[in-house]
């Protein structure tokens, strides 16, 4: 956290792999999982540091997430997530999911997971 923070102060932008354990980055290279910045229209795996998270409802009275995400170069977006999750989204955590890019929005087309663990 700390040395992260360092390196972004000082440069604008950190090393990813300071953010992963010996295990999330074996997950990575064994899935393929590419950071945020390099979403496409074709859905993959691909990480982000959430934010913030701010629960929301539909129009429909569900509840989401609304999510300001970003990658290594500490370029924002922001995606909401609608699966019913029973744990936490962290703020300042890594996470993976399956997403793609369907016009001008982001979406998410599966769960989501931590990588800090």
């Amino acid at each position: 956290g700390e040395k992260i923070m360092r390196q972004k102060d000082l440069l604008g932008v950190f090393d990813s792999k300071l953010l992963f354990s010996p295990k999330a980055l074996t997950l990575i290279e064994k899935y393929g999982i590419k950071p945020i910045g390099e979403i496409s229209e074709t859905p993959t795996g691909h990480w982000f540091v959430v934010k913030s998270v701010e629960v929301k409802k539909s129009r429909n009275g569900n509840p989401y997430r609304a999510l300001k995400i970003s990658d290594e170069q500490g370029a924002s977006s922001f995606v909401n997530y609608f699966q019913d999750e029973p744990h936490q989204i962290q703020q300042e955590e890594i996470y993976a999911a399956k997403m793609h890019r369907d016009n001008q929005w982001m979406q998410v087309t599966g769960k989501m997971f931590s990588l800090n663990q």
